[in-house]
Formats: structure tokens, sequence, C-alpha cells
């Protein structure tokens, strides 16, 4: 039940990640956070909800290239967006989100609900 809900997290976060990047973007909309910020946040929580949704520990260097292929494609197809374009920067921020979790990974692991989680995986 619970790998549902981190499937069904998962494709928001991608579905929203998707209308947001590609969204045309007014001049005058005001920042609330540093941009850089929101992708490093966001790489982190689809990497999170895709490592939760299919805990294999064999998969992991395959969910990587998926994220960051993923993250590469949403910046080439901003180049098309009037008021937005492809940013190396952008993509770095997200590749460090992916970083972040897969050095993270190990403590989460030894948590109680990431163990009961992958139990219940099993059976």
């Amino acid at each position: 039940m619970i790998r549902w809900l981190f499937r069904f997290f998962l494709l928001s976060l991608l579905l929203a990640s998707l209308v947001f990047s590609l969204s045309p973007v007014s001049a005058g909309e005001p920042i609330i956070l540093n941009d850089k910020v929101v992708h490093f946040l966001s790489y982190f929580a689809l990497m999170l909800a895709l490592d939760f949704s299919c805990m294999s520990g064999r998969y992991l260097l395959v969910k990587i290239i998926l994220i960051l292929s993923y993250s590469i494609a949403i910046e080439f197809a901003q180049s098309f967006i009037p008021s937005r374009d492809m940013s190396a920067y952008d993509v770095l921020a997200n590749a460090l989100g992916v970083m972040a979790f897969i050095f993270i990974l190990p403590l989460i692991k030894m948590q109680k609900f990431y163990q009961h989680i992958s139990v219940q995986q099993d059976s």
C-alpha cells in the first residue's frame, strides 16, 4: 500500500515539474525561493519518490540515469518555450539534488520506516 502512495507521489511530482517547467514565465513574477534551491529540492524529492516506489538496490544506477535524463530533456524542451531558456546550471542543481539523495540514502535505510516498507514489499 505504501509503495502505491509513493508511486502516486512520483507521478504527481513528474507532472507538476513538467507543467511548471514548460509554462511560459512573465517577467513581473516574483521569485519566492532561489531557482536553484527549487531545482535541488525537486530532484531530491523525485529521487526519493522513485526509490521508494520501486525499492531494489540493484537498479539505483538506472534510477539515477532516468531522473537525470528527464532533467536534461526538460531543460532542452525549455529552449523552445518563450521566456524560458536551457540552463546548464539548472541541470547541475538537479544533479546535486540527486547526489544529495544518494549520500543520504544509507541514513534513510537505517530508519524503522524504511525497513518496514522494504519488508512489506518483499512479502
